[in-house]
Protein backbone atom coordinates (compact mmCIF):
# COMPACT_ATOMS: atom_id res chain seq x y z
CA UNK A 1 0.00 0.00 0.00
CA UNK A 2 1.41 3.36 -0.57
CA UNK A 3 1.31 6.76 1.21
CA UNK A 4 -1.60 7.81 -1.38
CA UNK A 5 -3.92 4.80 -0.80
CA UNK A 6 -3.51 4.92 3.15
CA UNK A 7 -4.44 8.75 2.92
CA UNK A 8 -7.66 7.67 0.98
CA UNK A 9 -9.48 4.81 3.19
CA UNK A 10 -11.99 6.09 6.09
CA UNK A 11 -10.56 6.40 9.55
CA UNK A 12 -11.45 2.54 10.55
CA UNK A 13 -9.60 1.02 7.69
CA UNK A 14 -6.40 3.29 8.17
CA UNK A 15 -6.00 1.44 11.59
CA UNK A 16 -6.33 -1.78 10.38
CA UNK A 17 -3.65 -1.27 7.93
CA UNK A 18 -1.67 0.36 10.86
CA UNK A 19 -2.34 -2.68 13.01
CA UNK A 20 -0.05 -4.64 10.72
CA UNK A 21 2.82 -2.35 10.82
CA UNK A 22 5.28 -2.18 13.19
CA UNK A 23 5.75 0.10 16.16
CA UNK A 24 8.58 2.36 16.22
CA UNK A 25 7.87 4.26 19.48
CA UNK A 26 6.44 7.46 21.26
CA UNK A 27 7.38 11.05 22.57
CA UNK A 28 5.42 13.02 25.02
CA UNK A 29 5.68 16.69 24.46
CA UNK A 30 3.15 18.60 27.15
CA UNK A 31 -0.37 17.05 26.72
CA UNK A 32 0.38 14.80 23.44
CA UNK A 33 1.77 11.84 22.97
CA UNK A 34 3.36 11.20 19.11
CA UNK A 35 3.19 7.50 18.23
CA UNK A 36 4.97 6.37 15.27
CA UNK A 37 4.36 3.65 13.00
CA UNK A 38 6.22 2.12 10.11
CA UNK A 39 4.17 0.77 7.09
CA UNK A 40 6.68 -0.13 4.65
CA UNK A 41 7.09 2.33 2.47
CA UNK A 42 5.96 4.99 4.45
CA UNK A 43 5.35 6.18 8.31
CA UNK A 44 2.44 6.75 10.23
CA UNK A 45 2.81 9.30 13.42
CA UNK A 46 -0.91 9.30 15.94
CA UNK A 47 -1.31 12.30 17.92
CA UNK A 48 -3.11 11.47 21.14
CA UNK A 49 -4.23 13.88 23.79
CA UNK A 50 -3.13 12.23 26.79
CA UNK A 51 -6.03 13.35 29.72
CA UNK A 52 -8.67 11.35 26.97
CA UNK A 53 -5.93 9.07 25.26
CA UNK A 54 -8.17 10.10 22.21
CA UNK A 55 -6.60 10.57 19.20
CA UNK A 56 -6.23 13.43 17.35
CA UNK A 57 -4.69 13.42 14.31
CA UNK A 58 -3.30 10.66 11.83
CA UNK A 59 -0.29 11.78 9.79
CA UNK A 60 1.81 9.52 7.01
CA UNK A 61 4.58 10.76 5.34
CA UNK A 62 7.62 8.85 3.44
CA UNK A 63 10.69 11.45 4.62
CA UNK A 64 12.91 9.89 6.69
CA UNK A 65 14.35 12.72 8.35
Amino acid sequence: MTLYEFAALDIEKKFIVMWDGVFIGYREQEEMRFALYHLGDFFVEVYYELGTNRILRLKPFEDRD
